[in-house]
């Protein structure tokens, strides 16, 4: 019986066979890190309602002036780096929030992708993130 033998790769082959692997890995390391990244995104959007929502929980007692809202929306918000003073709105402000009024607290934030290839794709200074809560003083 005769033996089959498949025909061997020549070196041409070989290299051909390694620029197409090392372009299709850095094809897959793109889409890894862009989903780790969209993952950052959503992750980042979820905290940023979440210290909304809490801002608004906060802003439900007369006596909570804007600085007591700011400190319950930074202390749900450890996950948001930089968020500032700035990056929370209150509306009415204390001076003119009286029990029965609506209070929005609006949390704004800037989303920094890690890989700079994927903030290629972002607009510039980053992806604004923001997030309403709204309660009724009591």
């Amino acid at each position: 019986m005769a033996e089959h033998r498949a025909p061997r790769a020549n070196g041409r082959q070989k290299g051909q066979a390694v620029i197409e692997f090392a372009m299709a890995v850095g094809v897959m390391m793109l889409l890894v890190v862009g989903l780790f990244d969209l993952g950052r995104a959503v992750a980042a959007y979820s905290a940023v309602s979440h210290a909304a929502r809490e801002g608004a929980r906060a802003a439900l007692y007369v006596s909570y002036g804007d600085n007591q809202i700011r400190n319950a929306v930074r202390s749900e918000a450890v996950a948001l780096p930089g968020l500032s003073d700035g990056d929370i709105v209150i509306t009415p402000d204390e001076s003119h929030r009286h029990a029965g009024d609506t209070v929005t607290v609006r949390v704004n934030y800037r989303f920094q992708a890690a890989t700079p290839m994927i903030d290629r794709f972002l607009p510039a200074g980053g992806l604004a993130l923001t997030a309403a809560g709204t309660a009724v003083v009591q």
